[in-house]
């Protein structure tokens, strides 16, 4: 698993510090009002919020693993198309919020907060989580409020939002130190522990390939990624185009990824001399990903999936906070600019967006295809040879 060594915390501005603070203490006074001791004889049951991307989704799999294997019922809150990570049997809520976009305009839209969607998922949030524990796995005042509104006996949180200076009110919930030299799904896990359950042989995300761990021969040869939520994460056209002509030149197989609509912006970012594999589901997300013999993509939810899939992987990186938001698997390898003198982790808002890109901006082809040949030579060395006679 690649090493990073813990860059600063991401600044948060004032005013949401305040707005965070003050949504921190009416989860203090809802504390007051809604903690209880569980039911005797009542069986656990964890309500875990996650309402953000696929990553973070990826990131609850080890948790939901060891609260199950411990004997705790767990209720999943997160966006619908993410169920197909967790097993049939896990308890689902649809999470829709409006502060789960990038975009300014849609993620501070009040309006949202009284619309029919939202309050349908407050109503099933409500009957999954009453009486139970809540766990708010980002440090999230809002998230921590809303479990406290839903009903839960008690809430457990972080103690400050996700690689931020956000720190949270005290009284808001049970808090859990940010520890900046986890990955995310380490920190995931620590809530487990709170619980009282045992961590040992905790392992990272994994999902299992379809039709097994080795499609062979790939049909997809290297897939590249360049489609990301937020455009701060974006890499030059120029830079992946450049990527793509070496590749193919060298006699390889280079497909273009992405999502149902992005046909255009995968077109506009790769040029003309790639085909375009459009995912539509989840499902296929996974058959396509687990298709390839490496993958090239930007911090993104597909990165993250590629890296559960155990496809060898190279992520490019420019503002995310590492480690973590860092993939896991032995055949992942993030660049990044994290050692850049002037490096500072930003926020992923509009704000920001010029900052971003410039950090994107440096990395080179040459650095992208010497870890493309690195992570597949690991592959290769780490495969069992088909020549090796069976014990």
């Amino acid at each position: 698993m690649q090493a990073f060594d813990p860059c600063p915390p991401v600044g948060i501005s004032l005013p949401k510090k305040i707005i965070a603070g003050a949504l921190g203490c009416l989860s203090g006074l809802c504390r007051l009002v809604r903690t209880r001791p569980a039911k005797p004889g009542r069986p656990p049951k964890a309500v875990l919020l996650e309402p953000f991307g696929m990553g973070d989704a990826l990131s609850l799999l080890p948790l939901v693993t060891v609260l199950r294997e411990n004997g705790v019922a767990v209720v999943v809150c997160a966006r619908p198309a993410w169920r197909a990570f967790f097993p049939a049997d896990v308890e689902w809520v649809d999470a829709i919020v409006p502060w789960a976009s990038y975009g300014d305009d849609e993620k501070y839209r009040l309006r949202a907060l009284v619309g029919p969607v939202f309050r349908g998922f407050l109503r099933s949030l409500r009957h999954a989580a009453a009486g139970h524990i809540g766990i708010d796995t980002r440090g999230d005042s809002r998230s921590t409020l809303l479990l406290w509104l839903a009903g839960c006996r008690a809430v457990y949180s972080l103690d400050r939002y996700l690689g931020s200076n956000l720190h949270n009110v005290r009284a808001a919930a049970r808090l859990l130190p940010l520890d900046p030299r986890l990955r995310r799904w380490q920190l995931n896990a620590r809530f487990a522990r709170a619980l009282g359950c045992s961590l040992e042989g905790l392992d990272r995300p994994q999902l299992p390939r379809p039709g097994g761990h080795a499609p062979a021969p790939p049909p997809h040869g290297i897939a590249i990624v360049p489609i990301t939520p937020w455009p701060g994460r974006a890499w030059p056209a120029a830079s992946w185009q450049d990527v793509i002509a070496r590749l193919q030149a060298a006699g390889e197989s280079v497909v273009a990824m992405g999502g149902p609509g992005q046909d255009a912006a995968l077109r506009d970012a790769v040029g003309s001399a790639p085909s375009l594999v459009i995912c539509r589901s989840v499902d296929e997300w996974i058959r396509n990903l687990s298709c390839c013999e490496a993958v090239i993509a930007l911090d993104s939810g597909p990165a993250h999936l590629a890296d559960a899939l155990g496809v060898p992987l190279v992520a490019l990186y420019g503002s995310g906070q590492l480690p973590l938001w860092a993939p896991s698997g032995q055949f992942s390898h993030v660049l990044h600019r994290q050692n850049d003198p002037d490096y500072q982790p930003i926020h992923p808002v509009d704000a920001n967006i010029a900052r971003g890109l410039e950090l994107m901006s440096r990395h080179t082809a040459d650095d992208v295809l010497a870890a493309l040949a690195a992570v597949r030579q690991h592959a290769a060395s780490a495969a069992p040879s088909s020549t090796t006679p069976p014990a």
